[in-house]
């Protein structure tokens, strides 16, 4: 498996995603991040970004056109 960046936890047990990564994945700061474990793997988590519903302006759907 390909290793998308390398984190340190901090004094104060937390990490830090690089801009990099954020921008790249098109993830703004202040988004929600949910973690799970990895099914059969002690070592393992996985992150789970929650990205804001934009809400329709009320014009024309996409798929629509």
């Amino acid at each position: 498996m390909i290793a998308l960046t390398k984190l340190k936890i901090d004094d104060r047990g937390r990490i830090t995603l690089p801009d990099h990564f954020l921008k790249a994945n098109e993830i703004e700061r202040g988004t929600y991040v949910r973690i799970y474990p990895v099914y059969n793997r002690e070592d393992s988590v996985r992150l789970q970004f929650e990205f804001p519903i934009i809400k329709n302006t009320g014009g024309e759907d996409e798929d629509n056109k």
